[in-house]
């Protein structure tokens, strides 16, 4: 049975193999229509946080663990360059009102395709959402939450998500509603974004819209959206449809960098998000973006730094010197499980390091890093070896994590070492060094 249900990892994923191994899925299966016993299920995965507040005062531990962390930091400087903002089709009005144009794929919602359930699932909890009719004020509020309440936290970047667009017989392209998993519209966003503004002051949160560079009204899209200040472009290319080095797309590029807008394009392999076909998991490649890089000087930020298969070429195109100033790569999702720790402490190397000063950023990948299954500060800490990481922290990283996902992530980044016993500098928690020799954006071309 158990030779069996270990063949099955590729249909239910890493977190549903969880279930699996624990004995849990079954269980899962039987319970899924009984809302108390599924919330204590999915919490186990993914929002172990008690009774979630982010308010509570420190134990004395975990006081001088965060102020162990805050030593050379500016908290005013600090920018989490990558988090996602969450809705549901029928999770009624957003934050000031604002209702949200979402849709999300059936498979997420069906038991008939179980990996895709229960990841979504998992997301729900990791988000702390509890009552699905009121999702999107609660996703927005526990956002707000979060940021207000983190020492450490300046400004946090909130992402859309655009279509998947497919190429037609006669060269157009056209939205493939049936390969979208999650569309995020950029109005949606930017409202948000507007709204909390207003409600923290500091203009803490920044809008990322998400544009197909496809779409027949990319250009348009780009123009529109930088009027309103916007000067972020998310891509989510392996589920998007996006080969990054398609020559369609040059125009695009060009125009982002006319308007001085970076992009935050995921690179190494997918798994939150379904990426059909599975072979467009090669559109993570960080070397696709030479076109972009080099004919138009397009200012990018390389997230995860081509984790999950494309380690080499993210590290061969930051050792080129003409894309200094204009590439950079960012940690998002980076602190979590073994084969990442090691990516990490590989970067740290001092071979690799002083072609990466001031060109690497701080991410958290939001709800992601919320998630316990992959935030486990046990794992962390005895599985990975993770220099820096003591076991003697361990209840005061677990009190962090239950309080505040996102200042965890922080100290955990803050923490650890290389097996040199390098640690990632104050700089690295800062926005990107905008600017180079010859002007104020993006590289020479």
């Amino acid at each position: 049975m158990w030779h069996a249900a270990i063949k099955l990892e590729s249909y239910f994923g890493d977190i549903g193999m969880a279930f699996v191994r624990s004995g849990l899925l079954i269980v899962a299966f039987i319970v899924a229509t009984f809302s108390p016993a599924q919330a204590g299920l999915w919490d186990r995965l993914g929002g172990r946080f008690g009774d979630g507040a982010a308010d509570k005062a420190w134990s004395p531990e975990t006081k001088a663990l965060i102020n162990q962390v805050k030593l050379g930091i500016d908290p005013s400087k600090v920018i989490d360059h990558h988090a996602h903002i969450i809705a549901l089709p029928d999770g009624g009005l957003g934050p000031c009102g604002r209702k949200p144009e979402v849709t999300i794929h059936k498979s997420r919602n069906s038991w008939l395709t179980p990996s895709w359930k229960i990841r979504t699932e998992v997301l729900r909890s990791a988000s702390l959402i509890t009552d699905d009719s009121k999702a999107n004020q609660q996703y927005a509020d526990r956002v707000m939450s979060l940021v207000k309440q983190n020492p450490v936290q300046g400004k946090i970047i909130l992402v859309a998500m655009a279509n998947n667009f497919k190429k037609n017989g006669d060269g157009t392209y056209s939205p493939d509603k049936d390969k979208t998993d999650l569309y995020m519209s950029n109005d949606y966003v930017v409202d948000v974004v507007d709204c909390l503004n207003t409600k923290l002051p500091g203009d803490r949160f920044i809008a990322a819209i998400s544009v197909h560079p496809g779409d027949p009204d990319a250009l348009t899209t780009l123009d529109t959206f930088q009027a309103r200040g916007v000067k972020y472009v998310k891509w989510l290319p392996n589920a998007m449809n996006i080969d990054p080095s398609e020559t369609d797309y040059l125009p695009f590029y060009k125009r982002m960098a006319a308007n001085k807008m970076t992009l935050i394009a995921h690179t190494g392999e997918e798994a939150a998000i379904r990426v059909d076909p599975k072979s467009h998991q090669a559109f993570g490649n960080p070397a696709l973006y030479d076109m972009a890089l080099r004919e138009a000087g397009v200012q990018i930020i390389l997230s995860h730094m081509g984790r999950d298969g494309y380690q080499d070429e993210f590290l061969t195109m930051m050792k080129k010197d003409e894309y200094k100033g204009c590439l950079f790569g960012d940690i998002s999702a980076m602190a979590m499980r073994k084969g990442e720790l090691d990516y990490l402490w590989r970067v740290l190397d001092d071979d690799n390091w002083k072609h990466f000063k001031g060109r690497i950023v701080n991410g958290t990948d939001y709800p992601l890093s919320a998630v316990h299954y992959f935030n486990s500060t046990k794992a962390i800490i005895k599985h990975n070896d993770a220099p820096g990481v003591a076991k003697s922290q361990k209840k005061a990283l677990t009190e962090i994590y239950q309080n505040n996902p996102l200042l965890y992530d922080f100290t955990i980044k803050r923490l650890i070492r290389n097996k040199g016993g390098k640690a990632f500098p104050p700089e690295v928690f800062y926005g990107i060094n905008r600017g180079t020799a010859s002007g104020d954006y993006g590289c020479e071309v």
